[in-house]
């Protein structure tokens, strides 16, 4: 599966607390390329289909020219979807809201389209 991403892509597997409902997350655009968080906990198919979730939002950076101009846009549609910050931080949010976001909309369709790919064969402790 070709992205055409142009910057390289580092990942790193995250023991996220017991408590939170977070899967991944594209942290940000740098001078070595993307960086991308997995859940340590997920099982090898939820890690890959979390990845192809942040891939796409890697592919949406580049596209928008830059972390900032995502950031921007993707605060824009959580302000959209009614979804403030702090609601965000503690997951006190919508699901159905969050995932109504074009940004997140269009990783979903990426992550359901390439999620016969495994990109993870297995987790290490």
């Amino acid at each position: 599966m070709e992205l055409g991403l142009t910057s390289p892509v580092r990942v790193t597997f995250v023991k996220y607390g017991p408590m939170s409902d977070q899967g991944g997350r594209y942290v940000r655009l740098g001078e070595t390329g993307h960086r991308l968080s997995v859940c340590g906990h997920a099982t090898p198919r939820e890690a890959s289909s979390i990845l192809w979730h942040e891939l796409a939002h890697a592919v949406q950076v580049e596209r928008l020219g830059g972390h900032r101009l995502f950031e921007q846009l993707w605060a824009r549609e959580l302000r959209e979807a009614g979804i403030s910050w702090r609601q965000l931080r503690e997951s006190a949010y919508s699901v159905r809201a969050y995932r109504s976001m074009p940004l997140e909309r269009e990783a979903d369709r990426v992550a359901a389209a390439c999620g016969r790919v495994r990109l993870v064969g297995r987790l290490g402790d």
